[in-house]
């Protein structure tokens, strides 16, 4: 790669949260301007969050959102402190970009479609919290396609509509670190590129799907939302607390 094409520095907003030093900000801020010179692309825009997480070990969380030419590529980490999580999600950015630049060279880049994300009303103190809705935009994908985003965003796992069977499915990343799929209904007669998980998606609302995430443990919920017939997302914040990824209507 070359900074030939990020000849415009970013716009790099920082925002933070709890007792975030401004050295820090500023820290951050000098890695992604750096960043942004060996990008495949212009990069107009950048968003940096610095706050602090629910682990004592690692208190210190840095998630940083890149606009590489109209591609959403983005990395969070946590770690003891500040300046350790901005290297951490440095290294997994210069990853991911080189990633892209490889896959921009046979032309398969496609613009992430943004989540739009609404703040939802608190429920009472002693009740699981979803403090987050985002919708994804029903854009088809074929699972590979949808791995790849995945990792691009630096997501755990990643909702979308399976081209293959014009459904919801979500594709995620199992312990080992490879790529698993979920779909609402499986079907060993059709393909996938990875391992299918067998049980079908639970029928759940929303509330008795946050229930289940905070029984088990787990990392998030597929299901199918009882209203909508439609594949919902509940999960885990950095922060403890839950959000919920739905389709756009």
């Amino acid at each position: 790669m070359t900074g030939s094409a990020a000849s415009v520095m970013p716009r790099v907003r920082v925002q933070t949260g709890g007792h975030v030093s401004s050295r820090a900000a500023e820290y951050a801020r000098e890695r992604v301007l750096a960043l942004s010179r060996d990008c495949p692309g212009p990069v107009p825009y950048a968003r940096v969050r610095l706050s602090r997480s629910a682990d004592p070990a690692e208190p210190a969380l840095a998630q940083v959102n890149l606009d590489v030419a109209g591609t959403g590529v983005r990395a969070q980490a946590a770690a003891p402190t500040f300046t350790e999580a901005v290297d951490l999600v440095h290294e997994r950015l210069r990853e991911r970009l080189s990633n892209l630049a490889r896959i921009a060279r046979i032309g398969r880049i496609r613009p992430a479609e943004p989540l739009a994300s609404a703040r939802n009303p608190e429920l009472p103190a002693e009740e699981p919290r979803v403090v987050r809705h985002k919708t994804y935009a029903p854009e088809r994908l074929a699972p590979e396609e949808a791995a790849f985003d995945m990792e691009l965003l630096d997501y755990d796992f990643f909702l979308f509509r399976d081209a293959t069977t014009d459904r919801d499915a979500v594709v995620f990343r199992d312990p080992a670190g490879l790529p698993r799929l979920i779909r609402i209904r499986p079907d060993r007669d059709v393909p996938a590129p990875f391992p299918v998980v067998g049980a079908s998606a639970p029928r759940l609302t929303t509330a008795e799907a946050v229930e289940r995430l905070a029984a088990t443990g787990a990392r998030f919920v597929f299901f199918v939302d009882a209203a909508s017939g439609r594949g919902h997302v509940v999960y885990r914040r950095y922060d403890g607390r839950y959000g919920l990824i739905s389709p756009a209507r």
